[in-house]
């Protein structure tokens, strides 16, 4: 029984510390010393739009420990690419990319 209750509080500090870690993840936030400009937008209800090279595309995010994964429509076709992911300050890090907020 203390076993159970043991791996269930583990599990409950393990769910709240991802959730913490997208909590006040919003707004617009643009690349750096990239070739073509690209923005990501982030809005609390974890869906995201991104703008690069002329076209926008929506979906969802969710941030697990140091990834993203990012999950969108093309053609019909749901696709979810899993990056790596940090932040530091005003700045986010998705697959080696800093992305500062405007």
């Amino acid at each position: 029984m203390a076993k159970r209750l043991l791996a269930a509080i583990l599990a409950t500090c393990l769910l709240l510390s991802v959730s913490a870690c997208s909590e006040g993840l919003s707004g617009a936030y643009k690349s750096q010393g990239t070739l073509i400009p690209e923005t990501v937008t982030f809005f609390k209800d974890k869906t995201l739009s991104l703008s690069a090279f002329g076209l926008n595309i929506s979906g969802a995010f969710e941030v697990k420990s140091d990834k993203i994964a990012i999950t969108y429509e093309v053609l019909g076709a749901k696709l979810t690419l899993e990056k790596s992911f940090s932040r530091s300050g005003n700045s986010v890090f998705i697959d080696g990319v800093e992305f500062v907020k405007e």
